[in-house]
């Protein structure tokens, strides 16, 4: 099954529709780019039902405790077939069918793995896995890998922009901004949703297709490109997606998963 992260725009395709689309919600989400007003995504979720299409909604927030009555009551009004999570916090508001444990740096064996699939019926693996990490699972459809998107380097839950804004008293948007180190050219793009997270210049793409379960984030692609990335996982040709005109990198595909400080492991 290919899940591809939805935007206002991709809302309007008729062709090259996946299997299902991931949905961000205001107030809840984390993972996606796009938010969605909670009236807005009960419509987008009739609509896809027409389509055959699945929806998968994004509750990949940090929730507090005064939060997770808003996490139950937004279970049951929606009619999704799956949700995205890693706070354990909410798990038991889930049915088991619909639970989609998303965690980008938890699940790295196959004992972990093995955990997971019991108390939920979908589990990605990490990405920050090299690729001959990766083949060392056995996938089936429960299992999930990122196929495409954004290779998220920094993540805190306090609204660090805002932040930076209000005490230089600065009036200023929120989004829209770049990180640049000292010594290198390279833009990290920033995004304050829920949060503030820091992003690689550059689209991740796995390089071989692992599994046909695969999630696709398209982040702010422009959306000709977006459908055309769409496209190449569902022809299964990823070498296509070298001829657009967007920049990808193999993240941490070819590098070991261990940390090292001079000649000893930390």
């Amino acid at each position: 099954m290919l899940i591809v992260e939805l935007n206002n725009i991709l809302l309007k395709e008729q062709n090259s529709l996946p299997d299902a689309f991931l949905i961000g919600i205001e107030g809840f989400s984390s993972e996606a780019y796009k938010h969605f007003k909670k009236s807005h995504v009960i419509e987008i979720i009739k609509d896809l039902k027409t389509k055959k299409v699945l929806s998968f909604i994004d509750l990949t927030n940090i929730y507090h405790d005064e939060d997770l009555l808003k996490v139950k009551d937004l279970i049951e009004e929606l009619d999704a077939d799956g949700y995205f999570y890693s706070d354990l916090g909410i798990m038991e508001y889930l049915p088991f069918e619909k639970r989609f444990f998303f965690s980008q740096t938890y699940i790295t064996n196959k004992y972990d793995l093995n955990i997971a699939l019991k108390e939920n019926k979908y589990v990605l693996i990490s990405p920050n896995l090299s690729l001959l990490e990766l083949k060392d699972f056995e996938y089936n459809e429960n299992i999930y890998l990122i196929g495409f998107g954004t290779w998220e380097i920094f993540h805190s839950r306090r609204p660090l922009l805002t932040n930076y804004f209000k005490y230089r008293e600065i009036e200023s948007a929120l989004n829209g901004y770049h990180i640049m180190e000292e010594f290198r050219n390279d833009k990290y793009p920033i995004i304050e949703e829920n949060g503030f997270k820091v992003y690689l210049n550059d689209y991740f793409c796995l390089d071989e297709l692992l599994t046909n379960n695969l999630i696709i984030k398209t982040f702010d692609l422009e959306p000709t490109i977006a459908l055309k990335v769409i496209e190449c996982f569902k022809n299964q040709d990823l070498t296509l997606i070298k001829e657009l005109p967007i920049k990808t990198h193999p993240a941490l595909l070819h590098q070991e998963s261990i940390l090292t400080k001079g000649d000893k492991n930390a």
